[in-house]
């Protein structure tokens, strides 16, 4: 039986070392950013997110600097997510699939809410609000139970980083993807 905890602890001790010793990982400079703000419970136990994103690194690295970029683009993101929150021996889920495209980055104002994103000395438009409304939608989403005021954890997908590339609004995307989590305080609207 020491033999065998002996073997277990070398070979841990070589898995530490392995990975002690492996290179640096690269770093993704030119990812988008995404925070979530605010998390809200309503009445009848439905719950939605908002924050702020912003593409300004990814743009600047697809476009090899902010200068080349076409005047009049408008760089848009779905945020996706999932809550969860525990009540009791379960947990609560509810999830929500963007389909509505939200601005990351602009460098015009047109087809861009100005009350949206935030606009720099140069013109840019980024950061950017966005929110859970989908086409009209107050964006609550309903999971398996009744959500409360309280801890909420929000899985976020942030996808897209699509642009128009012509007059007739034909998009193109630039790859934007990010994971993130977020522990956060619901609180009833």
């Amino acid at each position: 039986m020491n033999r065998r905890i002996a073997s277990i602890i070398s070979m841990l001790i070589l898995v530490g070392t392995t990975v002690a010793f492996a290179g640096p990982v690269a770093a993704q400079d030119a990812s988008p950013t995404l925070t979530v703000d605010k998390v809200l419970v309503n009445r009848t136990g439905g719950v939605t997110a908002m924050g702020m994103v912003d593409c300004s690194a990814a743009v600047a690295d697809y476009w090899r600097g902010i200068e080349n970029v076409p005047d009049g683009t408008v760089v848009l993101v779905n945020v996706s997510w999932t809550a969860y929150q525990a009540a009791g021996r379960r947990t609560l889920r509810a999830d929500l699939v963007d389909t509505q495209a939200s601005p990351c980055w602009a460098n015009t104002t047109q087809d861009v809410d100005p009350g949206r994103c935030k606009a720099s000395a140069s013109g840019i438009l980024s950061p950017c609000r966005w929110d859970s409304g989908n086409w009209g939608s107050d964006g609550y989403q309903y999971g398996n139970g009744t959500f409360k005021p309280g801890t909420v954890h929000l899985h976020t997908v942030l996808e897209g980083g699509y642009y128009a590339t012509d007059a007739d609004g034909n998009l193109v995307s630039i790859g934007l993807y990010l994971e993130s989590g977020f522990d956060m305080k619901a609180v009833r609207r």
